[in-house]
């Protein structure tokens, strides 16, 4: 299927049906990045990183919550690195308020992503795609609204002249972002084919559900006596790294929700010191790695990042061995609605055993990958990778590249 073809798809709109999830990793891959990049970073730019995020931000202009405590409140609760990482996906968790209130949060949003489509069911051979085409196109379809251009305009910020409390939201989304581009799907989008050349989006794989006689279940870090939380589409089993490690699934049990105060207190310190080690264990067993060490060194630049992504989804996608599908038509109170049930085909454990790899490696990219974006930001010298230097002078001359705010303010 070309790339024409792919990108000339009938798109059915099913987000009024069917409630798709908008997160990447849940806080604990989240946290782990950044826990990796934390550990990576100059003491210069600890002090500098740390400074912004202790700043309050009475940002956005929300309507009060019962699950969430007002915006300045949720800032200074989440003020490290490690916290701050899961702030913008506790932002869609409020009512935006203002003329253009559901317009920006839904900008916003959009950053966390960029649906880079290809064919599901071995109807593209992923090592023959030209993915950085493919991820620009994306791009350019979404007129800048993506989270490749999310991570650039942040960029942007944190070397402008932009005020302190810009550069803090540019900072936290930046923390965020590189960890989202680096979940499977979240740079792309499997598309289905049935017959009679109707193609179908599944919107990163949240429209790939699960065969009803699966029982398909995510390891919660909280309540160990229930210890499991229900999923039914695949995003959401990458969401939560397939199990590699113990999830706190987002926004249900986390530091921001009102409504977990008691378990965080309990957990709260257990919880930390366990993203603490798994970090440092990650670190440890990919360190060595030659060819993922260069990966890191060589190829500063979110786009690429987007592209290795892509192509990561698609092979776990078209994997035969693994996974089988069967697309579907139906109607739902009135509408059609298209899908793909998945089916695992060695059972849902031996799935998460020989793709766990592949999700700790994505952890540890990002949080190398952001550990040096931020040293080439907050302290530049001779010492630092000159690969990442450079790309942070290429973004900050680049006059086609906005700050967050303004590239967010041109969608509306």
């Amino acid at each position: 299927m070309s790339i024409k073809k792919i990108l000339a798809t009938i798109t059915i709109i099913i987000t009024t049906t069917l409630s798709f999830s908008c997160f990447a990793w849940w806080s604990t891959g989240h946290e782990m990045i950044a826990q990796i990049a934390y550990d990576n970073l100059t003491p210069n730019t600890k002090i500098q990183v740390a400074a912004l995020l202790e700043k309050s931000l009475n940002w956005p202009n929300v309507a009060p919550s019962k699950l969430l405590p007002p915006p300045a409140k949720l800032s200074e609760k989440l003020n490290n690195m490690v916290l701050a990482s899961t702030w913008p996906d506790a932002l869609k968790n409020y009512t935006w308020q203002g003329a253009n209130g559901a317009a920006l949060q839904q900008a916003y949003s959009n950053l966390h992503f960029v649906d880079t489509p290809f064919g599901a069911k071995a109807r593209e051979n992923c090592a023959l795609i030209n993915w950085h085409k493919r991820v620009k196109q994306t791009m350019q379809d979404s007129n800048g609204d993506n989270v490749v251009s999310g991570i650039q305009s942040s960029i942007k910020t944190l070397e402008s002249t932009e005020s302190v409390a810009q550069k803090a939201i540019a900072l936290r989304y930046l923390i965020h972002l590189i960890g989202d581009v680096h979940m499977p799907f979240h740079s792309s989008d499997p598309v289905f084919t049935l017959k009679g050349s109707v193609s179908f989006k599944t919107y990163g794989a949240n429209g790939i559900t699960f065969d009803p006689s699966d029982k398909v279940f995510i390891y919660n870090y909280y309540h160990p006596d229930i210890s499991l939380v229900s999923i039914d589409n695949l995003h959401e089993l990458w969401d939560g790294a397939i199990n590699a490690y113990r999830n706190i699934p987002d926004p249900y049990n986390s530091t921001y929700n009102t409504s977990a105060e008691n378990d965080w207190q309990k957990y709260g310190s257990s919880y930390k010191n366990y993203i603490e080690k798994e970090a440092l264990a990650i670190q440890k067993t990919l360190a060595a790695n030659y060819r993922i060490q260069k990966l890191i060194s060589s190829r500063p630049n979110p786009i690429f990042w987007a592209t290795n992504s892509a192509k990561t989804a698609c092979m776990l996608v078209n994997n035969k061995q693994q996974i089988s599908f069967a697309p579907y038509k139906t109607q739902k109170n009135g509408q059609t609605i298209y899908g793909a049930t998945i089916k695992f085909k060695n059972g849902i454990a031996n799935y998460e055993e020989r793709n766990s790899y592949i999700a700790k490696r994505q952890i540890y990219l990002a949080g190398m990958r952001l550990a040096n974006i931020l040293n080439a930001i907050f302290a530049p010298n001779k010492d630092n990778n000159q690969r990442y230097t450079n790309y942070i002078k290429r973004i900050t001359a680049n006059n086609n590249i906005q700050p967050l705010d303004q590239l967010v303010d041109s969608q509306i």
